[in-house]
């Protein structure tokens, strides 16, 4: 009897496949498909942990104002050049992949687990710089505003992104007549990402680009290879 709780209690290795829905805060939704292998009891019972790896397409659109800059150039003769240009970042970004640990405890109808990690993350970034120009004499504005709009698009990219903590279970909903657990359960879980600033680098050089708190939450279905 020793000798079989001894055997019971060694880690056996197993791996869970599994795809779904991901939706985040702004009510995008996409695809995911995660692979997760685990240890856990030689009875697929109590605690586990693994490795957290997601492929997803989970996407937002986010918008936020640069630094204005605004110049003044003397002509002569009390005479001055005004120039203002007001700055505007349309943000898309997307987390296509996810790494990091899963820790959890099974029980023979449902699995409780945590997991923490990075994001891969890329944001494509359309900056809209908007230039009104008008002179001034003796610090009266002289005529009308001039303006001018430029655009330009670019990209910066994180393989270590932002981190994200989450919590989610597990549900089996068919039982053997042992008490295991099937392999077949559904899966929900919900994920806090932290904010992320990118480089200060941008065409505009001042602007500083960074991706928000958001919330992402995926369910779907799992299949456990190992029993």
């Amino acid at each position: 009897i020793i000798a079989e709780q001894k055997k019971a209690r060694q880690p056996k290795a197993r791996l869970k496949v599994g795809g779904g829905f991901v939706i985040n805060n702004q009510f995008q939704s996409g695809l995911y498909l995660g692979i997760t292998p685990q240890l856990t009891s030689k009875k697929g019972k109590g605690f586990a942990m693994g490795l957290d790896m997601f492929v997803m397409d989970s996407k937002m659109n986010i918008e936020s104002l640069g630094i204005p800059q605004y110049n003044e150039e003397y002509l002569g003769a009390n005479k001055f050049l005004i120039s203002h240009t007001s700055y505007t970042n349309n943000i898309l970004v997307k987390n296509p992949n996810r790494l990091g640990l899963n820790v959890g405890y099974v029980s023979p109808v449902c699995e409780i687990f945590a997991n923490a990690g990075f994001l891969r993350q890329k944001m494509l970034i359309t900056t809209t710089a908007v230039t009104e120009e008008y002179t001034k004499i003796y610090g009266i504005k002289q005529g009308q505003s001039t303006f001018k709009t430029e655009e330009i698009i670019w990209e910066k990219e994180k393989f270590f992104g932002p981190l994200y903590f989450g919590l989610g279970t597990e549900i089996f909903p068919f039982l053997k007549e042992n008490d295991f657990s099937k392999n077949i359960s559904f899966s929900i879980d919900g994920l806090v990402v932290a904010p992320k600033s990118f480089s200060r680098y941008s065409p505009y050089r001042y602007n500083r680009i960074s991706s928000p708190t958001h919330f992402i939450i995926k369910l779907g279905i799992k299949y456990t290879l190992g029993k």
